[in-house]
């Protein structure tokens, strides 16, 4: 009885292989049918991948050729490589043999789903076409703002990169960025330098004011066309506040402004003028001692 159990087992499995083979030949057409289509989309998908790499480059050249903005340049390389590759997705999934129609009323409800789940980022990217259209600011300027402050990389559809001083990258959404005020230290070409340096009052004033002059005169980066002014700040407390300013090319400003500082102090130790500092006088009052102690 186990022999015959073990053939009908046997018989049952040869009939559900033969079963099995039948049905994939019988699909035998669809199954090539839907490789060679798979191999067209890959096939596909490489040579979309190129064009769109070469479309790309034309666009950036093109873009940089007619306004020579590279701030232009970037937004639209981000905004064509979403679009060129959403189209690519969609003729790959048309020659896959999908429906188009059902693809396009699913990713509109999927669409509007994330429309209403991302407000936020939508308000990003508002702000991205805000600023390029506005222009408070283009890659390459130094702007600062309550996030960081820093030289802009790129303006994105939806962030902002600006690269700080100390090398790091900030990522600003742009729609923040709409909303706050945001300092451009390179809208002008000439930026003012303004230093502070307090003296004794028993310097020489004028002498000192000429002395602080001269540490401006002696900067290779002070523009000589623009005037350099000194003035009296403040009468302060412990010392005469004196103010100064000349004029850099924006590039230049910190190198002048780190200048212009450390020669102040060196010329004002050359020339024998003070500069005060606080200081805390302690009196020790010794007590009276009585006769006989």
């Amino acid at each position: 009885m186990q022999y015959i159990f073990l053939t009908e087992e046997t018989q049952e499995v040869v009939e559900n292989v033969s079963k099995t083979v039948s049905t994939i030949q019988s699909h035998m057409p669809q199954i090539q049918s839907f490789l060679i289509r798979l191999a067209f989309s890959l096939i596909i998908y490489l040579i979309g991948r190129n064009v769109i790499r070469v479309l790309l480059k034309l666009l950036d050249k093109t873009t940089l050729k007619a306004s020579g903005d590279v701030t232009l340049q970037r937004f639209l390389h981000s905004f064509a490589n979403v679009l060129l590759y959403f189209a690519l997705v969609f003729i790959i999934v048309g020659e896959l043999g999908f429906s188009t129609t059902s693809l396009l009323t699913m990713m509109g409800s999927a669409a509007l789903a994330v429309v209403l789940a991302m407000q936020d980022s939508l308000s990003h990217f508002a702000g991205g076409v805000l600023l390029l259209v506005m222009r408070p600011y283009k890659v390459g300027d130094y702007i600062s703002c309550a996030h960081g402050e820093g030289i802009v990389q790129s303006i994105g559809l939806v962030y902002t990169s600006i690269q700080t001083l100390d090398n790091r990258i900030i990522t600003i959404p742009n729609g923040v960025l709409t909303d706050s005020a945001v300092i451009n230290a390179s809208a002008l070409q000439e930026r003012r330098v303004d230093i502070f340096v307090s003296i004794s009052y028993h310097a020489d004033l004028l002498h000192a004011k000429k002395v602080f002059e001269q540490a401006f005169r002696s900067c290779p980066t002070v523009l000589e066309t623009q005037p350099v002014t000194i003035f009296v700040d403040e009468l302060g407390e412990s010392g005469v506040r004196l103010g100064g300013y000349g004029y850099c090319l924006g590039s230049d400003y910190l190198a002048t402004k780190w200048f212009v500082a450390e020669h102040v102090k060196l010329l004002f130790d050359e020339n024998g003028v003070e500069i005060p500092f606080n200081q805390l006088d302690v009196h020790l009052d010794q007590p009276v001692l009585k006769k006989g102690e």
